[in-house]
């Protein structure tokens, strides 16, 4: 199948029909296969590898996607990063298709080709390492050429993706047979700094999820007797819905009728909006209802590339930049035309250079505006660099072309309408200095530049040798070697950063591999699970560029770790990259590069959505600036008592299972290992409620399966049912408010109590769930009778026949007993915190220790004595005397045989059912419990190489203008990208003559320094007078203490506590009087430097 001579049409047809066949080495894979998925018909998806995809796709997209086969033509930089993205993301079949070899421009974007490799056809170098990224996804290569191969050859796909084809007839030509024959046709070239794509998903592509996400709920108002029909949403409600949009209502009280269809919406204001049924034909509208959008199927009409060129649909992504991306379709044109698509233009040649440009100005000669002397630079900087190339250019388009490869696969998201154009000429140097680069062999031009890198010869091509060589001395901390970790160490390969015996790159991750990550990041595989995240991600790296000087860290960046990285190591770095999931450690990252005035590069995805932001010393504002605001939490009540939504209830649930898995029995262990687990309560200054704790896990113990299947059946009526009757004590159902209106209006929902019966599959779920975990709290073995299924040794699911005849034998649940308390209604009130009560506290431990002594002597043998533990399963019975601890089922949400995701699931659902609340699917509740992010590596890739050009711009020699930095926000699924200038910083006034940012520090040195000059050095300078020194905590200096007045002759570096490490300074907090106008000036970090 692999040959030189390439595949015959009957061959390729026979292995996309699934038929068994002998595959090349190419196409092996690694790791066993666990489902069978996307290796017969079989719609399984192997969510222990796909999980954070299926958050982001679904399972309907999954399938479909898992069914595709693509061909993939030209093995080039951007071709590797679609291959790579798209073989991540699990389609069926890809074909890399090339017919060249591979050149030494190509080692500066083909992170799949080593220097040995050159000279070798570039599908059958690279198939192998591209097979080992997914080992559901079968590869093939062919070696044909496109321009000679009949057209019936294309039938067998799904998706024709071209890379960097110049032959604007061969072009024409396939996508009219593809468009014709309904094959997903995608274009895509890189070449220098300038990058375009062009889609056709043919005359009448459906899409079923324009922009994937949750479908919006928003709680009514009021509707209006008229028509239009005008629907107002709650007080401080968005509804957050477009013109367009088609919703449905629900849980109406009046206008019933409503109820009964899909209804488009026209959008009023963000509170209102009307829907095209005549109000006055309906009951009158009373109370309540929720409106919810609904999906629905749209359609979209591509032209061909024939059609839409002449006035081409274009994407625009910079609008400081309006008019490039029409100069760059003709630019693309014109160098496609230069040669007859045969060769490209000679590096900084003037002659060919001058052509294209004449070229293009024919092609475009009717649009004044494209004649003008920009644009005229921008197509010689094409012409210049067209042989060179850039992989953060590559990176970022393969992400985005990836990205559209599965929108036609799928159908999932809004597809590119049609022509997309991107450029990066802030990064080509002015032409003066690049005449040497015209002339030599390759290996001459980079020996001459003094440069190290192996793959240093196509950027060297694009950025010059200043640039080249600055990026080989970088200092690079990169926080982070995940998904964007690990793509930016590629990056740094491929750049050869950090490859001159100056250079250094620091990576640090505390995690270790999960099956998971595989999914998006990249540079680990199977055999790599449980391996150090940041050494096996710097090993990869390296041994694509040896020349890479890395050192791993396992650390988190965090307080307890600045011993190792301290100031002195911020402030060693030319640049600190983010590659973070979480807004913690984003802070904490950010507030160290702003005290040691460092460049920061802070990124990010969530789905399908990125961003990118440049943080610049004394040019830019810092993270902190901007970040969003925290999430807010859910109000006590409604998790207590009047959950709205399914969240609730999952949230709800979550606290169950820390609270009966996890707290109670961590408080156990805790409090019997002592001595004296009296003493320990009282001297520790225990509340009444963690004793109440315990005498509720001695009355719930268990010693056997069966007590645990109890406990499970009883904590199911005080779940849904008890505490639901004592909530509807408090509040019936038909309460008045003091306002008239009715008690239980939404988002206030009347409960219903649910009764057991094992004959429910939730019901049972929830048994099963619980007393799976409860077994194992205590240490207990599950029936060989009772297994359905396990691994390992672990229970993964019970017989469900046997759990319902064991429930019968228990017999009736125990009858409700009403309960008076309190129920909070206020939506401000917090959770209350219990007070010390001693005689509470003493009473429940005479309790506990007469609970505990009879339990104990019940359980030995006869003679009543605490010498000698008689045999017994029961864990607690024994725990207060020989500490045979309990086990605590610390929550983890990636292993689906704990039954941690199974309990909180089925309570979720279950609290659901008690609210008439949609039940949720496994999988969101999983999700949201976990707090899962989703992720896909199309986003990362095109993050990730946003993020590595703003690090060459950051290593140009010369200081850019800010204006040349680019921030990003964008949105593959729409696609949406929003390219812009950095927010600049802003100056605070300290006193009415100085001012500062967040980029100042005030630094005092002098180790002989008495407490008094460092006063005085204040009043000088700024005319500030100081009244507090303070380092952390301790007070140094108050000049209102009659005490620290003799402190002002003292040597200041005598009364601090100097830091452990080599540091030579300390962090100082200096308060200032007040003004004349009563206002206490506010003065940046102060640092005194003791040494």
């Amino acid at each position: 199948w692999s040959s030189e001579k390439g595949p015959c049409i009957s061959s390729l047809v026979f292995i996309l029909c699934g038929m068994k066949r002998k595959m090349d080495p190419s196409s092996s894979s690694e790791g066993p296969i666990s489902t069978k998925m996307n290796k017969d018909n079989s719609d399984t998806i192997d969510d222990s590898l796909y999980s954070r995809q299926r958050y982001v796709l679904g399972d309907v997209a999954m399938k479909k996607l898992g069914k595709g086969s693509v061909l993939l033509s030209g093995l080039g930089g951007l071709g590797v990063e679609i291959a790579k993205n798209l073989v991540l993301a699990g389609p069926r079949f890809v074909t890399l298709n090339d017919v060249a070899p591979a050149t030494v421009e190509d080692l500066a974007t083909q992170f799949y080709i080593n220097p040995e490799d050159v000279g070798k056809n570039r599908a059958v170098a690279s198939s192998p390492r591209v097979a080992e990224l997914n080992p559901y996804v079968q590869i093939s290569t062919s070696t044909d050429d496109l321009s000679s191969v009949p057209l019936s050859f294309f039938d067998v796909f799904t998706s024709v993706v071209l890379c960097d084809v110049m032959d604007q007839d061969l072009l024409f030509k396939i996508n009219d047979y593809c468009h014709q024959k309904g094959i997903h046709f995608v274009v895509a070239e890189a070449r220098g700094a300038f990058a375009y794509a062009f889609t056709d998903f043919g005359d009448n592509f459906e899409i079923h999820d324009t922009n994937g996400e949750e479908p919006l709920e928003t709680f009514i108002q009021n509707i209006s007797s008229n028509r239009p029909a005008v629907v107002t949403s709650m007080e401080h409600m968005r509804h957050g819905l477009e013109t367009g949009d088609s919703v449905q209502f629900r849980e109406l009280v009046g206008m019933d009728a409503l109820m009964n269809g899909v209804y488009e919406v026209t959008v009023l204001s963000p509170y209102t909006f009307s829907v095209d049924v005549d109000g006055a034909s309906m009951a009158p509208y009373v109370r309540g209802g929720i409106a919810i959008q609904v999906k629905t199927t749209t359609s979209m009409t591509f032209q061909t590339m024939r059609e839409s060129i002449a006035q081409p649909n274009i994407l625009i992504n910079d609008f400081a930049k309006m008019d490039t991306p029409a100069t760059l379709h003709k630019a693309f044109q014109a160098l496609h035309r230069w040669s007859g698509g045969k060769h490209l233009p000679r590096p900084w040649n003037e002659e060919d250079a001058s052509n294209v440009v004449a070229l293009a100005h024919a092609i475009g000669a009717h649009e004044a505006h494209e004649s003008h002397e920009q644009a005229d630079v921008i197509i010689r900087n094409l012409a210049y660099t067209a042989r060179g190339g850039l992989s953060p250019i590559t990176a970022f388009m393969g992400g985005f072309v990836g990205q559209e490869v599965v929108k036609g696969l799928t159908g999932k998201f809004t597809p590119l309408n049609q022509w997309f154009y991107f450029d990066a000429s802030e990064v080509v140097p002015a032409h003066g200095n690049m005449h040497h680069l015209s002339q030599g062999t390759p290996q001459e031009i980079v020996s001459a530049s003094g440069l190290l890198s192996p793959r240093a010869y196509g950027q060297l091509l694009v950025l010059g040798q200043d640039v080249c060589r600055r990026l080989e001395e970088l200092h690079v901390f990169t926080v982070g070697s995940g998904a964007i970790g690990c793509e930016m160490l590629k990056n740094y390969a491929l750049l050869g950063v950090a490859t001159a015996p100056t250079g250094r790159i620091d990576v640090t991750d505390n995690d270790l591999i999960e099956k998971s990550n595989l999914n998006r990041q990249f540079l680990f595989r199977n055999r790599d699970i449980q391996s150090p995240k940041s050494v096996t991600a710097a090993r990869e790296a390296t041994a694509m560029n040896p020349a890479m000087h890395i050192i791993a860290h396992q650390l988190k960046a965090e307080p307890a770790t600045e011993n190792v990285f301290t100031d002195t190591f911020f402030t060693n770095q030319d640049v600190v990259v983010n590659a973070l999931d979480n807004v913690g450690a984003r802070t904490y990252v950010d507030r160290r590069i702003v005290a040691n005035q460092r460049p920061l590069l802070e990124s990010g995805t969530l789905g399908t959505k990125g961003h990118v932001q440049v943080i610049l010393p004394h040019m830019t504002e810092s993270y902190e600036s901007t970040r969003d605001p925290p999430e807010k939490d859910i109000p006590f009540c409604t998790l207590k008592s009047f959950p709205a939504n399914l969240d609730h209830c999952i949230q709800w649930a979550r606290d169950k299972f820390q609270n009966m898995f996890v707290d109670k029995p961590s408080e156990a262990n805790k409090t019997f290992d002592n001595d004296n687990y009296e003493e320990y309560l009282t001297q520790g200054g225990a509340r009444p409620s963690a004793v109440r704790h315990l005498l509720k896990l001695i009355d719930n113990r268990a010693s056997s399966f069966d007590q645990c299947l109890l406990v499970a059946r009883n904590k199911f009526a005080t779940y849904f049912s008890n505490s639901i009757h004592t909530l509807l004590r408090s509040h019936p159902v038909d309460q008045m408010t003091a306002d008239g209106i009715p008690f239980w209006t939404l988002p206030k929902r009347p409960p219903t109590p649910l009764v057991f019966n094992p004959e429910d599959a939730a019901h049972l779920d929830f048994v099963i769930a619980t007393a799976l975990l409860w077994a194992h709290v205590f240490k207990l073995d599950v029936p060989a009778e009772a297994v359905a299924a396990s691994t390992n040794g672990k229970v993964v699911a019970l017989n469900r026949d046997w759990v319902i005849r064991e429930l019968a034998k228990f017999g009736p649940l125990p009858e409700y007993v009403p309960k008076h308390k309190r129920i909070e209604t206020d939506p401000k009130a917090e959770k209350p915190v219990e007070q010390d009560d001693p005689a509470e506290l003493r009473r429940l431990l005479e309790v506990l220790r007469g609970r505990l002594d009879a339990i104990y002597v019940s359980q030995e043998d006869g003679k009543g004595g605490k010498g000698k533990q008689a045999e017994s399963k029961s864990v607690l019975g024994g725990l207060a005397y020989d500490r045979t601890f309990l086990e605590v089922e610390e929550f983890e949400k990636d292993d689906d045989t704990n039954h941690h995701i199974d309990f909180i699931a089925a309570t979720a659902n279950l609290r659901a059912r008690n609210y008439s609340i949609q039940e949720g699917e496994r999988l969101r509740i999983k999700r949201i419990a976990g707090r899962i992010i989703p992720a896909i590596a199309t986003t990362t890739s095109a993050v990730s190489g946003l993020v590595a050009l703003e690090l060459v711009k950051i290593a140009t020699p010369t200081s850019l203008p800010l204006d040349k930095y680019k921030n990003c926000f964008m949105n593959l699924a729409l696609p949406f990208f929003a390219l812009s200038e950095p927010g600049g910083v802003t100056r605070s006034p300290v006193t009415k003559t100085v001012s500062l940012t967040l980029w100042d520090k005030w630094e005092v040195r002098g180790p002989d320094l008495t407490v008094e000059q460092f006063v005085q050095w204040f009043e000088e300078k700024f005319k500030l007078e100081v009244v507090g020194i303070f380092q952390d905590v301790m007070m140094i200096y108050m000049p209102l203490l009659p005490t620290h007045r003799k402190r002002l002759t003292q040597k200041l570096a005598s009364l601090i506590q100097k830091p452990i490490g080599d540091e030579k300074y300390v962090p100082l907090i200096v308060s200032f009087a007040a003004d004349d106008d009563g206002q206490e000036p506010t003065g940046p970090p102060v640092r005194y430097w003791f040494e």
